[in-house]
């Protein structure tokens, strides 16, 4: 079959409007065959073929309501005549209102990122038609699905539907970005926006990518017909060299970063690099980041502080290179030197700008996602997590060891404390009335006030660990002056510290820690102070017990809390 036939007259380009209204006129016996046609500039022929195409409907469905349109997405009283728009569909699958609903379908599916391939909505096209129970060419039933043929023309009759190359999405991208993960983002941005009166000039982003000695080549003239073109490049691998990109709210740069795969640094590996940029080495040989070279690089920001089509002006100068030096290959001592020139023509003003203002950040913008941008997310809706149940995963979990150790001390102050204590004084009482003497119990009742102030102070602990959260509104029961214990998780162990809250900022705790000594907690002599989340905190701690024997004594703070089940440092 032909797909690209094109009409090489028009003589048959009528009017599908003066059609209709001629054969409105005949029925209505306002005007004859022959009038009609030359009213509307139609053969008689055509307009008769049409009307005996009605007739035939009209004889085959005598009981049916010729004056209702038979589609809904039709105003034409005699459009029941043809269930298609134009004389040319007659011989199509699917009407004009159905395939709408097939290209509707398409797009919201690809907006979820479940796109379909051809091979798929051919499927799709299969299961639709029998399900409506549509007559389709035989052939389908051969491969259970559309043909080629089918496919194309569906999409040469929907120039919105275009054939693209996907971008690889992991699903913890999909369902984090949902409406209420970017509306906490972007009232957090808010705040921040306007606490410390951040200006545009104040705002960056810094964003890294690999750029490895061999990239795919740009696409070349060959010959037509040739199955395979050659493009020559340095090696099969190449090596990695990450390059840092920094940029501001107003459009400004700064220098680059340059994190070359050796132990030790050259001075070689920045020839030709943009000027004032910074060259570190990794170590390792890996050519990534680390956590200490990025130090070394918000060392560079605060020097300079005063994306894009980057790859694809990066793979057009590789390409340039080795055009220009045949026989050589690219290495890291040409890195600097091929990405100052992609550097200098994707990092513009103009591109800057659109980055920040795409993201709704410069300016501040919180509408500038709408609700279509959020489907993908929809397939992986779960429970919103600012519900009224605001206890974290952590905090459920920990309320859960609260409630059992709860428990245990509850039998042990029924069978041990309390019947051991009054079994001993009761048992004293009876030797002093056998003895005839007068017995102190002074020890006794200092052992019975201790036991029923360690029973005490556990009521007490219980209850400061329970007030975490309050049981009526849900939200964290944490003032300034509280002691916790906060959770650090590392890459195999986690970490405990106890602290005080010195200051409470959107729902975060600004904590003042201690450091653990022999005999408890003191601070330290240099000042250890982070801001934590709720999702940290392990424990609300009693208050402190402190000794005023000397006064280094009376700095030690001592919690009656048993760490054995916390890596407490």
């Amino acid at each position: 079959m032909v797909r690209t036939y094109k009409r090489k007259t028009n003589r048959s380009d009528i009017s599908e409007e003066n059609i209709m209204a001629a054969v409105e006129d005949v029925l209505q016996g306002r005007l004859s065959i022959r009038t009609a046609a030359t009213t509307y500039n139609l053969t008689k022929s055509t307009l008769g073929k049409r009307l005996k195409k009605i007739k035939r409907r009209r004889s085959e469905n005598p009981g049916r309501d010729h004056d209702a349109p038979d589609r809904q997405d039709s105003d034409d009283p005699i459009s029941f005549a043809s269930p298609f728009q134009s004389k040319y569909s007659s011989q199509q699958v699917f009407t004009s209102a159905q395939e709408e609903q097939l290209a509707k379908y398409f797009i919201q599916s690809s907006k979820m990122n479940y796109g379909l391939t051809y091979t798929q909505a051919q499927k799709l096209a299969y299961d639709y038609a029998k399900k409506l129970n549509v007559k389709y060419p035989p052939s389908w039933n051969n491969s259970l699905s559309a043909r080629k043929d089918w496919m194309k023309s569906f999409m040469k009759r929907y120039p919105i539907l275009s054939l693209r190359k996907a971008e690889n999405t992991s699903m913890a991208r999909v369902s984090a970005f949902n409406e209420t993960n970017v509306k906490e983002f972007f009232d957090n941005l808010q705040r921040a926006l306007e606490k410390y009166k951040i200006t545009p000039e104040r705002i960056y982003n810094l964003d890294e990518t690999g750029v490895a000695t061999v990239l795919d080549v740009p696409k070349v003239i060959a010959k037509t017909g040739t199955k395979q073109v050659g493009q020559a490049v340095s090696a099969e691998r190449g090596e990695l060299v990450t390059f840092c990109a920094i940029i501001s709210g107003v459009g400004n740069t700064i220098p680059p970063v340059y994190v070359f795969p050796r132990a030790k640094f050259k001075d070689v590996f920045m020839k030709a690099a943009p000027t004032g940029s910074l060259g570190l080495a990794n170590k390792s040989g890996s050519g990534w980041m680390t956590s200490i070279l990025f130090l070394d690089l918000i060392k560079h920001i605060q020097k300079h502080t005063k994306c894009t089509k980057f790859k694809t002006y990066l793979k057009q100068a590789f390409n340039d290179w080795l055009v220009n030096h045949p026989g050589r290959r690219v290495s890291i001592y040409e890195i600097a030197q091929l990405t100052e020139k992609a550097y200098q023509k994707a990092f513009t003003l103009a591109n800057i700008c659109s980055g920040f203002r795409k993201t709704g950040i410069v300016p501040f913008d919180r509408g500038i996602f709408k609700e279509d941008d959020f489907v993908a997310a929809s397939v992986t809706d779960t429970r919103d997590p600012v519900a009224t149940d605001a206890l974290s995963t952590s905090v459920l979990r920990h309320q859960k060891k609260i409630d059992w150790k709860k428990k245990k001390i509850a039998k042990q102050k029924k069978k041990q404390v309390k019947h051991n204590l009054f079994d001993n004084v009761e048992q004293q009482a009876n030797d002093s009335d056998d003895s005839g003497e007068k017995v102190s119990y002074a020890h006794d009742e200092s052992d019975c006030l201790s036991e029923m102030d360690r029973e005490n102070s556990e009521e007490e602990f219980m209850q400061d660990v329970e007030a975490i959260i309050d049981r009526e509104s849900g939200m964290p029961n944490i003032k300034v002056g509280d002691f916790l214990l906060v959770k650090y998780c590392t890459k195999k162990t986690q970490k405990y510290y106890e602290g005080e809250v010195e200051e409470i900022v959107d729902g975060k705790y600004f904590m003042n820690f201690l450091r653990k000594t022999g005999t408890g907690f003191t601070l330290p002599q240099v000042p250890d102070k982070d801001l934590i989340e709720l999702e940290q905190v392990e424990l609300k701690l009693p208050k402190p017990r402190t000794s005023e024997t000397t006064a280094r004594s009376s700095s030690i703070k001592r919690f009656q809390v048993d760490y054995r089940a916390y890596n407490v440092n």
